[in-house]
């Protein structure tokens, strides 16, 4: 009896709280976590909000206690020697880090992508 009312927990926690935004959460988490260490780092990924018509991504990021929001317009997946990567055709960055952010997202061609998480990415995004 017990072992039912453990299950029954888990699954409404599993429907109220792992989404498939935070899967998205956590994969780009782990590549932002590389981003622009020299300069501070990117933060942590806090928030998306998808636009999937228009192809437009928000992201809403944490540094140093303060929040600051990417604007990706136009994002896509493409591969790039033989690596998928998340790409997009302009990007906005605001918020008190929004230098240290430009900086950063302006020298990438995009965020690679495992070929392992890439499925998953594609089908959410």
């Amino acid at each position: 009896m017990q072992i039912q009312k453990s299950i029954k927990r888990l699954k409404r926690l599993r429907s109220r709280y792992l989404s498939s935004k935070t899967a998205v959460l956590y994969i780009l988490n782990r590549k932002f976590a590389g981003l622009g260490k020299e300069s501070g780092g990117v933060g942590k990924l806090t928030d998306i909000i998808l636009d999937r018509e228009r192809k437009n991504i928000s992201l809403f990021v944490e540094n140093h206690g303060n929040t600051n929001s990417i604007a990706m317009q136009g994002y896509g997946f493409t591969q790039k020697g033989g690596s998928p990567f998340l790409v997009w055709k302009t990007i906005q960055c605001q918020g008190p880090d929004r230098k240290n952010l430009d900086q950063v997202f302006n020298r990438l061609d995009g965020i690679e992508l495992s070929k392992t998480v890439l499925p998953l990415v594609e089908t959410i995004l």
